[in-house]
């Protein structure tokens, strides 16, 4: 109970207040009354409480409620999750566009494109060496470049075209980029290694994979043509 003149605490069977010795066993409380009424009342009891009265006790914020912070941090985590989402998404999309493509193809053009890989692997290993320095020249510093630029080239128009069902003029790139890249190790093999020089095994296998996959394109083509 508390003195509605001094606002002590006061207990329930007291009929006198200790602190200012008020009357309370005659004082009624109405618990609808304003404030402006001037009459004691529980709300004027309760703005009336001494503040060193109050330190002793708890307050407990509800748990549905978050700081600003928190939430914050977890608006972040969740724009995270769904970037994540949204990447694997993508590439989980780009996978099966790869896969139907590659299932689009008939059997000569799956040879093809897998010794064309071989081809643009290859290209960047060492090509030449010179026995007497004792160093290496990989395919990357000859032209070898070129050769994985075409052969990649060929493999990339080949699997849109698959799966996009594109026509016959991207048939014909993919036939002249896989051309380009077997002309140039040929060219090379005509040209000569110059003196003191001897091609490497990686050069060979360049050799062969990329004439072989231009080879296995064109049947390819010709098969898909006249079927």
């Amino acid at each position: 109970m508390i003195c509605p003149f001094c606002g002590d605490a006061v207990d329930d069977r007291s009929e006198l207040c200790p602190t200012c010795g008020a009357q309370l066993d005659d004082i009624t409380y109405d618990e609808d009354a304003s404030f402006d009424e001037g009459v004691p009342s529980n709300k004027t009891a309760i703005v009336a409480l001494d503040p060193e009265f109050e330190k002793g006790t708890k307050v407990f914020t509800a748990p549905t409620l978050e700081s600003s912070s928190k939430k914050k941090r977890t608006r972040r985590k969740n724009l995270k999750i769904e970037k994540d989402d949204d990447e694997r998404d993508e590439f989980a999309k780009m996978w099966d566009n790869l896969k139907i493509g590659f299932k689009r193809m008939n059997f000569l053009e799956k040879i093809a494109l897998v010794v064309l890989l071989l081809a643009a692997i290859f290209s960047f290993a060492p090509w030449l060496k010179n026995p007497i320095s004792d160093t290496w020249v990989s395919g990357f510093e000859l032209e070898g470049i070129y050769v994985a630029i075409s052969v990649v080239g060929s493999i990339i128009i080949l699997i849109l075209k698959m799966n996009l069902r594109l026509g016959l003029g991207f048939s014909v790139l993919h036939l002249v980029l896989a051309f380009l890249g077997a002309l140039v190790p040929v060219y090379l093999f005509i040209r000569g290694t110059g003196s003191q020089q001897a091609y490497l095994l990686s050069y060979y296998i360049v050799l062969i994979t990329a004439c072989l996959g231009f080879l296995f394109a064109f049947l390819g083509a010709l098969k898909r043509f006249f079927r």
